[in-house]
């Protein structure tokens, strides 16, 4: 949990002393009472309940790029459990275990499934295109009959979209 003063972004940790202001009505009138307060772990929750501190939640999740790329992915991974009849948790811990043993088997995996489903409905010509380790996972164009053993694109465009979701786990790739 992470305590705020209220009406702030600051942040209070425990044992630092914050400054609360208070109503009062004294017999000379009505004033205001400022108090000096140590925050420990046996006040923070009255602090909390008479509106000096507001409680919040620590975000634990993904930041607001990897949301968006893993929403893009997630249709991709959820096809893959699909046609390997698992549910969706398990083809994450899939994916996640097979970045373990082999990035590139990972990345191939997913280059599959993402132009199973781009190329369903549509016609191939003669060339296609390709994100092959080969030519470092930029686009190539290749004749389809001699692209075999690596996932093709039937568009540029589904080409680049690709491109796009394997980047960072290319980036990821190069830090190691």
């Amino acid at each position: 949990m992470k305590y705020f003063i209220k009406d702030s972004d600051k942040e209070v940790q425990m044992g630092q002393t914050i400054e609360v202001e208070q109503k009062v009505t004294t017999s000379l009138g009505e004033g205001i009472c400022k108090t000096q307060v140590v925050v420990t772990p046996k006040n923070i929750e009255l602090l909390v309940k008479q509106g000096f501190l507001v409680q919040k939640e620590e975000e634990k999740g993904m930041s607001p790029d990897l949301k968006e790329h893993w929403e893009k992915l997630k249709p991709y991974i959820r096809r893959f459990a699909r046609k390997n009849d698992m549910p969706l948790v398990p083809a994450i811990l899939f994916f996640a275990s097979l970045e373990q043993v082999s990035p590139l088997a990972q990345i191939h995996v997913l280059l599959e499934t993402i132009s199973e489903v781009k190329n369903r409905g549509k016609s191939a010509a003669s060339t296609v295109y390709s994100l092959s380790p080969m030519c470092g996972f930029e686009i190539a164009v290749v004749n389809l009959k001699a692209s075999k053993f690596t996932p093709v694109f039937y568009s540029r465009d589904d080409a680049k979209e690709a491109y796009e979701l394997i980047k960072p786990f290319l980036a990821a790739i190069h830090e190691q």
